[in-house]
Order: C-alpha cells, then sequence, then structure tokens
C-alpha cells in the first residue's frame, strides 16, 4: 500500500513539475506572441475586401505607429505597392499618428502623394503640391517633380501658376546653379498674367545676378516693365544700356524714366553707367527747381535720390534742397536733396523755426549720415532717434522720450538704437530707471532693451513677478525668452503674434534677435501677402532700420525718402530675394 502510495506521490510531483515548465515555456511564448499575431491580424486587413475591416486596421495604425517601428515599416513597405485609395488610406493614418513625413516615409511615397495632389480637380491641391514640394528642395532633380512643375506653370488656375512658380523659384535658390527650371521660368516671364510676369521677373533677376536677362521692356505691360527694366539691369551689371535708355527717352512715362533712374543707383553712391548717367543727371537737374511740376515731380524726385552727392551734379542737387523751395510739388524732391546731400546741404532752420516743412527737413538731413552734434530740445521722436543713431556721443537722455511712445514700431527701434550706441554701463542704468518707471509703455521698453543687450537679467525676473498688467508681463516674458530664457516659450512666442494685446513688431524683433528665421516669413510672407502695411512699417515708422540691423549685407536696400510707389518696389524685391535664400536662412538662421 505504502509502495503504491509512493509511485503515486512521485507521478502527481512529475505531473506538477511538468504544469510548471509547460507554464514557464509557453506563457512568456504566449506573451511574445500574441502582438505579433495582433499585428499581423491588424495589417492583414489593409487590404480586405470589406470597408469596416481596413478602417479597424488604420484604427490600429493611428494607434501604434508611433511606438512600434514594425507597424511603421510595414505601412511603408505597403506605401509602394498599394493602389491609390488604399495609399491615400495608409498615409492619412501615418498622418493622424504623427509620421507622415518626408524624412519618415523617404523620397518614393512622398513623391507619388505629390503627384497625387498635383493631378486633383481642386485647385487648392494642386497649390499644396506645389507649395509642398518647396518644401523639399532635395526632390527638386527628380524627374517626376519637375514633370509635375511643368504641368502646373501651364495650369488653366492662375493662382495655381503663381504658386507654382513661387514654389519653384525657392527650390531653385535652394539647389543653386544648374537648377532644373530655368525654361519654366523664363515662360513664366511671358504669361498673360501681369502679376505672374511681373513675379516671374524679379525672380529671375534674383535667382543668378549674372545671367544676362533681356527683355523687351518698351512694349510691356505697365505693370511689368520695371520689373522687366530691373531684371536686365540687375542681371547686366556692367552694361546698364537699358535703364540709360529708358531715362533719355521723353516718350516713356516719367514714372518708369524715374524707375530707370533708381536703377541707375540700386548700388549706393556708385551709378552704374557712369558718366554717361551723370549727364543725363546733369541736364535735368540743371535747369533747376523751377522746371518741377505736378506732371515731372516724380521723375525729379527719384533722379535726386538717384545722384550721389560727391560729383558735379550736387551743385545743382543744393538749390533743389533749399528750405525755400519746399513746398508743393517740390517738398518730396527737396527732402530727397536733403537727404542725399546731408551737411553739404543748406542747414534747415528745425530750432530756430519748428514748424512741420523743417522738421522734415532736418529729419532728412540727420537720417542722411552725417552726424549732428545735438538733439534739439523740441525735437519731435522721429528726428531725436535719426539724431541720437548718427551723433558722435549720444546719451540715454537724449532718447528716453521716445521709450513710452504709443506706436510699438518706433519703441523697437528706440531700444536697438540703445543697444547699439550706448554703453553697457549706460544701459544697465537705463534699463533699470525703464523697469522702474509708472508708464506701462516704458516698461515694456526696459523689457526689450534688457533682452537686446543681455542686462539686468535678475532684476527683469523681479519685475515679472511682481507685475499685475498681463501684456507687460508678457512682454518681460519676451524679453527674459530673447535673453535665452523660458525656453518654454519658443514655440509659443510664433502663437503671441495672434494676440491683438500685444504689439506685433516686438515680437518680430525679439524673432529676429533670435536668429529665428521664421520672423522674416512672418514678416514677409514671400508665399503669399504680407499681412503687414510694409511700406507704411518700414518707412512711416522707419521698421527698416531695425530690420537692416538683422539683414546680411547682400540683402536688396530700402530707400526710406523715396515715393510710396518706388517704396514697394524694394519691398517686392526684398520678398523675393528673401523667397530664394529662404533654405539658406532657415539653415543658417538670421545673422
Amino acid at each position: 500500500m505504502s509502495l503504491l502510495s509512493n509511485q503515486l506521490n512521485r507521478h502527481r510531483v512529475w505531473l506538477i513539475v511538468s504544469l510548471c515548465l509547460t507554464a514557464v515555456i509557453t506563457l512568456p511564448g504566449a506573451f511574445v506572441a500574441t502582438p505579433h499575431i495582433v499585428r499581423w491580424r491588424m495589417m492583414s486587413r489593409i487590404n480586405s475586401d470589406e470597408s469596416a475591416d481596413r478602417q479597424i486596421a488604420f484604427n490600429y495604425i493611428v494607434h501604434h505607429v508611433g511606438d512600434d517601428p514594425r507597424v511603421l515599416a510595414t505601412c511603408i513597405s505597403l506605401l509602394g505597392i498599394a493602389d491609390t485609395d488604399r495609399f491615400l488610406d495608409l498615409m492619412n493614418a501615418l498622418d493622424q499618428g504623427g509620421q507622415w513625413r518626408l524624412t519618415v516615409v523617404g523620397d518614393q511615397p512622398w513623391i507619388r502623394w505629390l503627384e497625387i495632389l498635383s493631378s486633383d480637380l481642386a485647385e487648392e491641391s494642386r497649390i499644396l503640391a506645389a507649395q509642398i514640394a518647396a518644401d523639399a528642395p532635395k526632390l527638386a532633380r527628380n524627374d517626376v517633380v519637375t514633370g509635375m512643375f511643368e504641368r502646373l506653370i501651364a495650369d488653366s488656375a492662375v493662382d495655381v501658376r503663381y504658386n507654382a512658380m513661387v514654389a519653384m523659384a525657392e527650390m531653385a535658390g535652394a539647389v543653386g546653379p544648374g537648377h532644373p527650371f530655368e525654361a519654366a521660368l523664363h515662360r513664366a516671364a511671358g504669361d498673360a498674367n501681369p502679376t505672374i510676369a511681373r513675379q516671374a521677373w524679379l525672380i529671375l533677376g534674383s535667382l543668378r545676378p549674372e545671367s544676362g536677362v533681356t527683355a523687351n521692356w518698351r512694349d510691356a505691360d505697365a505693370h511689368v516693365a520695371p520689373a522687366m527694366l530691373w531684371a536686365a539691369v540687375t542681371t547686366n551689371p556692367d552694361q546698364p544700356r537699358p535703364a540709360l535708355d529708358a531715362l533719355a527717352d521723353q516718350r516713356v512715362s516719367p514714372a518708369l524714366r524715374g524707375m530707370a533712374a533708381y536703377m541707375l543707383g540700386m548700388r549706393g553712391r556708385q551709378v552704374a553707367g557712369g558718366g554717361a548717367a551723370e549727364a543725363m543727371f546733369d541736364r535735368l537737374l540743371s535747369r533747376g527747381p523751377g522746371a518741377v511740376n505736378e506732371d515731372n515731380a516724380l521723375l525729379y524726385w527719384r533722379v535726386v535720390l538717384t545722384t550721389p552727392p560727391l560729383t558735379a551734379s550736387h551743385r545743382y542737387m543744393q538749390s533743389f534742397a533749399d528750405p525755400g523751395v519746399a513746398h508743393g510739388a517740390l517738398l518730396p524732391v527737396a527732402l530727397a536733396a536733403q537727404f542725399r546731400l546731408g551737411s553739404q546741404a543748406p542747414l534747415p532752420p528745425t530750432i530756430v523755426t519748428p514748424a512741420p516743412i523743417h522738421e522734415l527737413m532736418a529729419l532728412a538731413h540727420a537720417e542722411s549720415g552725417d552726424p549732428v552734434d545735438a538733439v534739439p530740445d523740441n525735437a519731435p521722436d522721429m528726428l531725436r532717434m535719426a539724431i541720437v543713431a548718427s551723433m558722435r556721443d549720444p546719451v540715454p537722455d537724449d532718447l528716453l522720450p521716445v521709450f513710452d511712445h504709443e506706436a510699438p514700431a518706433l519703441r523697437d527701434r528706440a531700444c536697438v538704437i540703445a543697444g547699439d550706441r550706448f554703453t553697457p554701463e549706460q544701459n544697465t542704468a537705463l534699463i533699470a530707471g525703464l523697469l522702474a518707471d509708472y508708464n506701462d509703455r516704458a516698461k515694456m521698453s526696459g523689457a526689450v532693451l534688457a533682452g537686446l543687450t543681455g542686462l539686468q537679467t535678475s532684476l527683469l525676473e523681479r519685475k515679472h513677478g511682481r507685475e499685475d498688467n498681463p501684456q507687460v508681463q508678457q512682454v518681460m516674458e519676451l524679453g527674459l525668452w530673447m535673453q535665452g530664457k523660458r525656453s518654454e516659450f519658443d514655440c509659443a512666442v510664433s502663437l503671441w503674434l495672434t494676440h491683438d494685446d500685444l504689439p506685433t513688431t516686438t515680437i518680430l524683433l525679439a524673432k529676429l534677435h533670435r536668429r529665428r528665421a521664421e520672423a522674416l516669413d512672418d514678416l514677409l510672407n514671400p508665399r503669399g501677402e504680407p499681412t503687414l502695411d510694409l511700406v507704411e512699417l518700414l518707412d512711416h515708422y522707419r521698421w527698416w532700420y531695425v530690420l537692416k540691423h538683422y539683414l546680411p549685407e547682400d540683402a536688396p536696400p530700402f530707400w526710406v525718402w523715396a515715393d510710396p510707389h518706388l517704396e514697394q518696389f524694394p519691398i517686392d524685391v526684398l520678398r523675393t530675394w528673401y523667397l530664394v535664400n529662404r533654405h539658406r536662412f532657415r539653415a543658417e538662421g538670421v545673422r
């Protein structure tokens, strides 16, 4: 009996051991194998004929593609063989899972997607195809992509053609010489739509400054001719004949003749065309102020802005800069002459007679770059800034009244001037005084100046903690972000641009200071229309001097004393220049 009992006990022990061993082996195996089985079952439903099964598969992808590399790898492998509907379903699932990116899925699926978009009946889809392609310049030399742009640039929809042209320009600028879009851009320059043709000429002139573009500007649409002429002069720097011909031909409109004068002077104080151009300027200016009337004032205005003061012509320009002739049609010509001549012009009696005309003359004189010895006590804020920016030994008290100006753009410029012209010790004391001011605008200026200079960080932190005005508090946070603090605001700062209660230009200044290239996107919007009135901002508020502070030396110039129509032209040139250099800025940041 005991023998039988012992045998049963041994069998029972072995049975328990066997079951334990089975559990030890099979349970982990099942734990490991089950996800594979589930994954296989889910992914196999992608090709099911039942839409419900496919939806289950795509829901699974959305939830797991971000944390399961094998799900992602399977999706990518299927992208190449799936039919169009399955491809789009996979693409949408990857997109919802945060993985539909060129760097993740690779070139071929991305190009296939662009092909689908560019062939869609909806204009918005075809425009989107061009814009998405522009973000991937490495695809510029792909035959499918270049073929896509050949179709889009010939599209029946104006907006599609325009966006295709802009995208090609951006990609061509990133690729550099030998880009495949030369012929397509030349076709765009002949587009029946004047807006497209004009922009195409600006692009051709910006892409390859030595390319030698020529055009029949005489027979062109009035909207297109200045861009044609500009491209011809820009890409033939040693052959300014088109501009000389336009300036000399009295049958050409005064506006276009004036534009030709501007183009001859785009190099600053060196005039293209040398003696021939100066002889033409002499013939016009020798007639004196009495020759100026409503019809030709625009021509004289632009010729005066172009004529270098250190030439024989400046003896004629002095008569135009006389404050006594600064009225009516001659006023802008006189201001331009004062700006161009600086200290060589008759000094306007601003201090003696602070009349508006004399203040304008004084401002033109101060902005010429020739230093003025002192700031008049009654100087308006714009004049005050211009003098402090160039005077020999400025002190913070000279600039103090501007820091509480109601226009943020003027406060921005005051902060930039202070950062450039005052010593660290002066700015340390200035920031402390501004942050302690009862005026909210002054406190915001103090925060921005602290951000620009990197000074008074601890004080700014303390003031931020005690501030009860939400607007001032956020500008203080912006100042700390400019100093490299508050990294948690890296993404939020762009969203602040949508807040009506925060100063837009100050946020742009902060982003420029932090070398964020998207600040130029926000300001110039080269792919669309600017959201700000750039002529008003850069000229009326003189924000050009803020922007210029952060642009490289090869950036196109802007003339603050030009007429509004002429000012719009260099703004368009600047936006085009940024468009073709956009990928360089995004890689390197602003300077």
